[in-house]
């Protein structure tokens, strides 16, 4: 019987990329179990009722909701995104302003209605998508000065422009990031992609000293002495450190209630390997390993140049994301407060996340659709007259005269 359904499975087209859905939908339950474990204290605290499932039953249902936006990403032809492309800018570009006045009198301004929705979330998803339509139709002239470089630079300072006002640098520096790679896959000059990595450096580390030295500082404090690094980069290690080879058990983090900082949102991957251990935190990175191979597999196999963009472009985004948030746990960077995808509670980037994947299996999908030459039997072409082999041609049987 196992053996029957594997071969049928080998065998079968399930017209899209079921190993990659299979990816998303574990690391969505993983999450799930995660924000459950790591949820209980601020679950309590904030719950009028001192549930503490509070917080998790809220992520539960923006988790269904996701389900339905990767549902929708999934189904609509992918190539409709070119007509919304302009509208989805405008709008993120107006939810990003109304985020600034709404909350003017507010020293960090990054939601609407009552914080649940974080405009800088939804600018990560409409920036991989109108991005992605430009650098198609300017695909001729993107080494071009005035016609390509400026106004691409014009258009990615706009949406990093306006989140930092929030101020949120590190969604800020996503979108930047974001921006040249999708500039170097649409096809721009490597010097040209290699003088603007080298402005983003500087320009990012100038930024970070003017806005947030502090944390520089103790970033820098870390590599002399652990113990003089920032509060909550210290006891992100001390609960990795507790965790040992195969951790405390599911939902036994004691990091978790008092002393680890945001322990449900930044610091979730710190739970992660206190409660399941270096191999628990391992096979967390084999599945984001395995998820962005996946995705890029994906963009390369797309059918045309606009489906590459969209899925190199939606993979990257949650490469980056996820890279930073735990290198910044490992003490590797400077705490930059990005969230880790699928696992930090927050019903934005959650359902953005799985929007995008939705978007990524589309595209596969796609690739799966695409008319395939028809199968020949021989490797080669024996043909009369030269006794060379030659590929066939597509359509074509081997054999037949010309």
């Amino acid at each position: 019987m196992t053996k029957l359904f594997r071969e049928r499975m080998r065998g079968a087209d399930l017209g899209f990329d079921h190993i990659m859905l299979l990816l998303v939908l574990a690391l969505i339950v993983l999450g799930l179990m995660t924000v459950a474990s790591s949820s209980w204290g601020a679950s309590y605290t904030l719950s009028p009722t001192h549930s503490v499932w509070y917080l998790f039953s809220r992520q539960l249902v923006w988790a269904l909701i996701g389900l339905v936006m990767m549902a929708i990403t999934f189904r609509i032809d992918y190539h409709r995104w070119q007509r919304w492309a302009l509208p989805v800018g405008m709008l993120t570009v107006i939810m990003l302003i109304a985020v600034v006045v709404v909350n003017w009198d507010s020293p960090v301004r990054r939601g609407l209605f009552n914080d649940s929705v974080q405009a800088s979330e939804v600018a990560k998803f409409a920036t991989v998508i109108y991005l992605g339509v430009w650098l198609v139709s300017k695909s001729q002239v993107l080494d071009n000065l005035s016609l390509g470089i400026v106004p691409y630079a014009v258009l990615i300072g706009a949406f990093a422009g306006l989140i930092l006002m929030e101020p949120d640098i590190s969604a800020a520096a996503t979108v930047v990031i974001l921006g040249m790679a999708m500039f170097f896959l649409g096809g721009g000059g490597y010097r040209n992609v290699a003088l603007a990595t080298v402005v983003m450096a500087v320009g990012g580390l100038v930024l970070a000293l003017v806005i947030r030295p502090a944390r520089i500082e103790e970033y820098l404090a870390g590599w002399r002495d652990i113990r003089e690094s920032n509060l909550h980069i210290f006891e992100a290690l001390s609960a990795i450190s507790s965790g040992g080879l195969f951790g405390v058990g599911a939902g036994a983090s004691r990091f978790k209630y008092f002393s680890l900082p945001a322990a449900h949102t930044d610091s979730v991957f710190a739970v992660v390997a206190e409660e399941l251990g270096f191999v628990g935190a391992l096979v967390v990175l084999v599945l984001f390993a395995l998820l962005i191979w996946r995705g890029y597999r994906i963009a390369v196999k797309a059918p045309d140049s606009l489906g590459l963009m969209f899925a190199a472009g939606m993979t990257t985004w949650i490469a980056v994301e996820a890279l930073v948030n735990i290198m910044t746990i490992l003490a590797l960077l400077p705490f930059a407060g990005n969230a880790l995808p699928f696992f930090s509670y927050g019903g934005s980037n959650l359902v953005m996340t799985m929007a995008a994947m939705g978007l990524v299996l589309n595209v596969s999908r796609a690739d799966h659709r695409r008319p395939q030459p028809e199968k020949v039997n021989a490797p080669t072409d024996q043909r009369w007259g030269d006794g060379r082999g030659h590929l066939p041609r597509a359509g074509r049987r081997p054999g037949r005269a010309s």
